[in-house]
């Protein structure tokens, strides 16, 4: 049966760019670890905090995961990426992914 869509997979494409796509899956990896482990380091020390019983350290770290939890992700990395420069504090492109 004929393909009129136009489109034909070549794999010897993905065959050619093997050395990048190997590349991006590293750099991938190192930045799911490196969101991973501050998401642990944050959250634990955000959630000791909160057994405190101090009612403005609660109030702010309920804010704080209100605002993250309620908040698309695309969001935040545009306010990092071109929101924070505005202010003067520069990140660069792998610094606000893992972040």
């Amino acid at each position: 049966m004929p393909d009129d869509s136009g489109y034909h997979f070549d794999p010897a494409i993905i065959v050619d760019h093997l050395d990048d796509l190997g590349t991006g899956l590293l750099r991938t990896l190192a930045i799911s670890a490196i969101g991973m482990a501050g998401a642990l380091i944050v959250g634990a020390l955000l959630g000791a905090m909160s057994t405190l019983r101090i009612p403005v350290a609660r109030q702010l770290i309920t804010v704080y995961v209100e605002v993250f939890r309620n908040t698309p992700l695309l969001v935040q990395i545009f306010f990092l990426y071109f929101a924070l420069p505005e202010t003067g504090l520069q990140l660069g492109g792998f610094t606000v992914n893992a972040a």
